[in-house]
């Protein structure tokens, strides 16, 4: 179990009372535990998650792709003058089948995933994140597939790869929806320890260039849960949510974005997976902003730093090449060519020295 530099909701000490009954204050510490770990998770939840078999993830088994009706632009948004891409989100389209969607709930609702990853953001709501690939091999074989990273590359209009290992099947929770999501804390905006973690909700930007948001629950007898969008100009574009198995792909980093409330229906629960550019000399401005502070940081950061170092050697490789076969040729190099090339590595260093914190 890890804890994220106080961010955590405090569990009762131990300390705090008699330990003459060892067994009872080893029971006492088991109870405070859970209650801060998922007790606002109904049993109910947990119990049904549960399958008698786990599978190995097949695409000509789980997958039930249809392409989005439509791919919304950036331009349409004002803002053709950001991104990696010119897409900017993409209408819902079915994604994986109900098994896949199964198979991905039971290892969201594993006891042990829920013991050392989730946490609550608010009294009806919590999260899960850093359980692939160790704890959940399904959610990561499927997100990690070559199949499904073609899927989403094509609706994103640029070839992509999942971020980070830690940042794959992110998993907000509402149960018992009635919009209590929007009294949660965005991310990235708490400054100190409380109660409860940061929250997908609230108007925010992405960590990473795209994000593909996958629905878990049946939205039967829900309303709201849409994603606004804010143009440019300060219009607000309204986004239809996913319906079980569906998914959405959006420019998240580009584009400001917030998940609404959503009422009626038991639960609420949608999977996010985190995507960069595949090709290293495509700009990547990923941040650690919102997702440091309910992370384990040696693992997030270890993961962030170990991303961005092979882009360098990449660039590096490719750099070597290009100088070595210049400097064959009399009088061919470049000088200036090689001080561009090191200053916008100096730049990628420092953007990334910014990024890992140990505060």
């Amino acid at each position: 179990m890890f804890q994220t530099q106080g961010i955590y909701p405090q569990t009762v000490r131990q300390d705090s009372f008699s330990t003459s009954d060892s067994h009872a204050v080893a029971k006492l510490s088991t109870i405070s535990h859970q209650l801060d770990r998922f007790t606002n998770l109904p049993r109910d939840l947990i119990d049904s998650a549960k399958i008698s078999g786990k599978v190995v993830f097949d695409p000509a088994k789980h997958l039930n792709y249809e392409a989005p009706k439509k791919i919304h632009l950036l331009a349409d948004l004002g803002k053709s003058n950001v991104g990696i891409s010119p897409n900017a989100f993409s209408e819902p389209f079915p994604l994986f089948n109900e098994e896949a969607i199964r198979q991905m709930r039971a290892e969201v609702f594993d006891e042990e995933v829920l013991d050392k990853f989730h946490c609550q953001t608010g009294s009806k709501t919590g999260q899960v994140r850093g359980q692939c690939p160790n704890h959940a091999p399904f959610t990561h074989a499927a997100w990690t597939h070559p199949t499904v990273i073609s899927l989403i590359s094509t609706i994103a209009g640029i070839d992509l790869v999942p971020a980070l290992d830690y940042d794959i099947g992110h998993t907000n929770i509402v149960v018992r929806a009635d919009g209590s999501e929007n009294d949660c804390t965005p991310p990235g905006q708490q400054i100190t320890p409380g109660k409860y973690c940061e929250s997908a909700f609230g108007w925010h930007k992405d960590c990473y260039p795209f994000v593909c948001v996958l629905m878990l629950s049946p939205c039967t007898g829900m309303s709201g849960g849409e994603t606004y969008i804010r143009a440019a100009d300060g219009d607000i574009m309204k986004a239809r949510g996913p319906e079980l198995g569906s998914a959405v792909v959006m420019q998240g980093r580009y584009v400001e974005h917030q998940a609404t409330a959503a009422k009626g229906g038991q639960e609420r629960i949608s999977m996010v997976t985190s995507f960069r550019p595949r090709d290293p000399h495509v700009k990547d401005e990923s941040v650690m902003t919102n997702v440091r502070n309910i992370s384990d940081r040696k693992v997030l950061f270890g993961q962030f730093a170990s991303y961005r170092v092979e882009i360098l050697r990449d660039r590096a490789c490719e750099e070597v090449i290009r100088a070595r076969g210049e400097s064959e040729k009399e009088g061919s190099y470049r000088v200036e060519g090689a001080r561009e090339w090191l200053r916008t590595q100096k730049e990628f260093i420092e953007w990334t020295l910014r990024e890992l914190i140990n505060d």
